[in-house]
């Protein structure tokens, strides 16, 4: 493979143009898991300050200040004691 065309001693070699360059990342949404959707809800409403956009029995999604949050439920528990154990690895 050549060398990028602006490759020189003195010059950093600047990585090719890839599409959509510079306009940089403009949001990324997180997708959390949830034990308990209502309770969830509450807190970030109540106490974060966010708003419901969307609330189905099996998925959330809340908004504030341009901060979206989208929540799965989530049955899975897994105790600090048991992430401890070599065996689960």
């Amino acid at each position: 493979m050549p060398p990028p065309v602006n490759a020189s001693p003195t010059e950093p070699v600047q990585p090719p143009e890839a599409a959509g360059a510079g306009r940089g990342v403009l949001a990324t949404v997180p997708v959390l898991a949830s034990l308990h959707l209502a309770e969830t809800l509450q807190f970030y409403v109540e106490r974060l300050g966010f708003t419901a956009l969307l609330e189905m029995d099996n998925y959330l999604i809340l908004q504030r200040d341009g901060c979206e949050l989208h929540f799965w439920p989530c049955t899975c528990l897994l105790y600090t004691s048991d992430a401890a154990d070599d065996s689960l690895r």
